[in-house]
């Protein structure tokens, strides 16, 4: 409900502006921005039904809209603005055919071309925090360390087999609900949000 009174509303005709502390103009819809232009207040925001409105307005305000469509209101002898809101519209989707894709991952192919890639290969980490203080691996792979620290990480690497490996041993701090994901060869390994152990 938008009120006149000047605890509750301030309107501004230049500034074209118009502010209230009560957003909602009662439980059944939600009133998401107030416009002043001129003497016109454009309101927008959301509704699940057709529903009643009641504007408690400045004098200044003689007409209104809602999502860019005129208001049909009429004042009472009380000084509210009442009407109705329509509904959203009934919405008739079109069928969806002739379906695509791309690789969202073309990272995990052998012959994919990392050449531009941050070399990772830091003994060292400025980490405060290190989950694996005891790790003996060759390089740090925190991913901070190498300007990183949102979104998804991806990391290759590439080594010669001699065809006596029988596993690789990794170690996985990905946060509390976090998660890693291992291709060996293209092929899926493991996902997990643990430590991976060998695999």
């Amino acid at each position: 409900m938008f009120s006149d009174s000047r605890e509750d509303c301030r309107h501004q005709l230049r500034g074209e502006s118009f502010n209230s502390k009560s957003p909602g103009l009662n439980p059944r819809y939600l009133v998401r921005s107030a416009y002043a232009n001129g003497s016109t207040l454009d309101l927008s925001g959301d509704t699940n039904s057709t529903t009643s409105l009641e504007i408690h307005a400045a004098d200044a305000f003689t007409s209104f809209t809602w999502n860019n469509s005129p208001l049909s209101v009429i004042q009472g002898a009380d000084g509210i603005w009442r009407g109705e809101i329509d509904g959203p519209p009934t919405l008739s989707p079109s069928q969806i055919t002739n379906w695509t894709y791309a690789d969202s991952l073309p990272e995990i192919a052998p012959d994919f071309d990392d050449s531009t890639w941050v070399v990772a290969n830091r003994t060292f980490t400025v980490n405060p925090n290190i989950v694996y203080p005891d790790y003996t691996g060759q390089y740090n792979l925190y991913m901070q360390d190498y300007g990183f620290f949102v979104g998804s990480s991806l990391f290759r690497g590439h080594f010669m087999g001699t065809g006596n490996e029988t596993g690789i041993d990794l170690s996985l701090s990905a946060g509390t609900n976090g998660a890693g994901a291992v291709w060996v060869s293209v092929h899926f390994d493991t996902a997990d949000h643990r430590s991976m152990g060998s695999i």
